[in-house]
């Protein structure tokens, strides 16, 4: 199950899968 945020700066919203809590973040790539 994939959820839409949008962080507290209002940019950008993060996709959340629930499932795994793994958060997936379009700005910031490099990062594990």
């Amino acid at each position: 199950m994939i959820k839409d945020i949008v962080r507290s700066d209002g940019t950008v919203p993060l996709r959340i899968d629930v499932n795994d809590t793994t958060v997936f973040d379009d700005t910031d790539k490099n990062s594990e």
